[in-house]
């Protein structure tokens, strides 16, 4: 089993817990979902230890599977996706907010020029969308192989060799548009990946082959309001 689990602090005496689980791994559950979550939660002893005396608040427990999603276009004559409406990662990392936030702030730009020049708009709507979509794709590279061999182990073992590591704390961050020198580094960080994929070859491409299965597989029993009935 590889999963992701942890707790974000939402206000005093109140803690948001979750568990990022793999598709196989959600399928298996049986009974009640609290039940589920307390023994996915105990497979994380630290976590475990803080949160196995909280009391569950509403006693309810959500799942959905993945959706992230994007739109076939930024928008058109007159109207703009921001934000979410236009695309959403699964947030494994928080950077999806500054992607959001960025956008926003590049369409009300985008708004103010076209009312004066409306020739612009198609063009400049264009513009935008390949810079949040070049954004989206280097966020998903490190979302794609979060669990992945490789990718863990560089993660475990890092080094700051030509400032590579600072590059993907840059790009964490939300500073992946207008550095060239973070953009640059986190090339050398693809460079890297692969060269230690070479490395361990075998490894590389089990968990691809898993990871690829995981990707096709429907998971249909989310509880959440946008699931499906």
């Amino acid at each position: 089993l590889e999963l992701v689990a942890g707790a974000l602090d939402a206000k005093a005496q109140v803690m948001s817990v979750g568990a990022v689980c793999r598709p196989d791994y959600l399928k298996q559950r049986r009974g009640r979902n609290h039940e589920f979550l307390y023994e996915t939660l105990k497979l994380n002893p630290a976590l475990w230890k803080r949160v196995q005396n909280a009391q569950l608040v509403g006693d309810e427990v959500r799942v959905t599977g993945n959706y992230s999603y994007d739109s076939s276009t930024i928008g058109g004559a007159g109207w703009m996706l921001v934000g979410d409406a236009f695309a959403f990662l699964d947030p494994v990392f928080s950077s999806g907010v500054y992607l959001a936030t960025s956008g926003a702030e590049q369409t009300a730009v985008i708004v103010d020029a076209v009312l004066n020049d409306p020739s612009r708009e198609t063009h400049m709507q264009q513009r935008l969308e390949k810079r949040l979509r070049k954004g989206m794709r280097s966020f998903a590279f490190f979302i794609y192989r979060f669990n992945s061999p490789v990718m863990r182990n560089l993660f475990q073992h890092p080094r700051n060799t030509w400032k590579v590591e600072q590059g993907v704390i840059s790009m964490l961050a939300g500073d992946l548009f207008d550095s060239r020198p973070v953009w640059w580094r986190l090339q050398l960080f693809r460079v890297i990946y692969y060269i230690s994929a070479l490395l361990n070859l075998r490894g590389w491409y089990a968990e691809h082959c898993y990871r690829l299965a995981q990707a096709k597989t429907n998971f249909s029993s989310g509880t959440t309001p946008v699931d499906h009935a």
